[in-house]
């Protein structure tokens, strides 16, 4: 009988414990999304999250891109605020190793564009440096493009911008420690 009240109180608390810990990711991704977009109501995916990758993924049919954060590659984030004219802005850089990576799927000869021809890969083969761009206009590819350092202009609070940031890493992500 002392058995069949504990497998009770373990499913009551897993069906307890369910939802507070799905409000909890929610909460969180909004958090990210905020810090990485200026908006808690852009649709952030997540990639990895115990390595912290989230992803923003804007479609328009067309032209597909991919913006991958790799939060656990962060060494520093610098936020300041911008104030131009009229304009208030605030200017958010991600320093660290590979923090950022963008694919972008062009979509525009063929339906399946995960494969890139002999001439993209020619161009591919001849760029230096890993930083710049691929033009495969008119090709139909994927270009990808990895960088260290990541600066975002976003129209957002300041305060809730830095309490995002804390938050996200109060809660699950972990910055890199600096070398020196």
């Amino acid at each position: 009988m002392g058995r069949k009240h504990e497998i009770a109180a373990v499913v009551a608390l897993a069906s307890i414990a369910a939802p507070i810990s799905a409000c909890a990711r929610d909460a969180f991704l909004r958090v990210a999304a905020l810090a990485l977009s200026g908006s808690d109501r852009t649709k952030l995916e997540i990639v990895d999250r115990k390595n912290c990758v989230f992803a923003i993924v804007k479609d328009d049919g067309w032209l597909r891109e991919k913006q991958i954060f790799y939060l656990n590659n962060v060494r520093e984030i610098a936020i300041r605020r911008v104030v131009e004219r009229h304009t208030r802005y605030l200017v958010i850089e991600l320093h660290g190793d590979a923090v950022y990576e963008q694919d972008v799927m062009d979509r525009g000869l063929r339906d399946d564009a995960s494969a890139l021809d002999d001439e993209a890969e020619r161009m591919v083969k001849r760029q230096p440096d890993p930083q710049r761009s691929i033009d495969l206009e008119g090709i139909g590819g994927v270009i990808r493009t990895y960088q260290d350092d990541y600066v975002m202009t976003l129209h957002a609070d300041e305060r809730r911008a830095r309490g995002a940031w804390k938050y996200i890493y109060a809660n699950g992500c972990v910055a890199k420690k600096d070398p020196f």
